[in-house]
């Protein structure tokens, strides 16, 4: 081949004929977080000429990042996917990534880790993030540190999923941040106050100060 003639690229999508009027489309993606090659798969009905123009469509969804293929991935594979990109950019000695690891493992898998990816949406994490709060038969209502880091690992972990065209938004953008129950502060009485006061006049050598 003289270095004039131009190069075969190898082609991003093709049609394989299943039936009669049956087509299957097999078009490229995005790689996925760790630069492995995915391709989108689905059958349409029709001529082949109509097959041509449902592919062309295809990738053209694809290239303008409107397309969202149905992800058979479950949370649980995204979580620990999201960990290991998180990981790699992080310093080995790093405590937060392995408090992270910690929330996947004993809150996030145990609620969600069997849910679809396609399936998160805004009332799927509201509801999550409720039972956080007030308690459920898996743990006690969890502090308010550990919902705000439960809240970066979803909306990481979703944005990963949007970046990579598994999901067509992070439907953590539109989740409001939970609010926790207040609660009551103790303080003494007027009574426990005097006795302490009369306690430092006649033992603190500081009462002065």
């Amino acid at each position: 081949m003289s270095k004039h003639e131009p190069r075969h690229r190898r082609p991003r999508g093709h049609i394989r004929q299943r039936g009669r009027n049956s087509w299957e489309l097999k078009a490229e993606l995005p790689p996925d977080t760790f630069g492995r090659r995915r391709a989108h798969t689905e059958t349409v009905h029709g001529t082949r000429d109509e097959a041509e123009v449902a592919l062309t469509d295809l990738q053209n969804r694809i290239d303008k990042g409107e397309f969202a293929p149905p992800s058979g991935d479950g949370m649980e594979k995204l979580l620990y996917d999201w960990l290991a990109y998180r990981t790699e950019r992080r310093a080995p000695e790093d405590t937060t990534v392995a408090t992270y690891r910690t929330l996947i493992k004993n809150v996030l898998v145990p609620r969600i880790g069997q849910m679809k990816v396609r399936d998160m949406s805004p009332e799927v994490i509201d509801t999550l993030l409720s039972r956080l709060v007030r308690g459920d038969k898996l743990h006690q209502p969890y502090s308010k540190s550990t919902l705000n880091q439960v809240g970066v690992i979803l909306r990481g972990a979703l944005l990963m999923a949007k970046r990579y065209k598994m999901i067509p938004s992070n439907p953590m953008d539109d989740v409001e941040r939970p609010r926790q129950p207040s609660r009551p502060r103790a303080a003494w009485t007027l009574d426990q106050a005097k006795t302490l006061f009369r306690a430092t006049i006649d033992e603190d050598p500081l009462f002065v100060a």
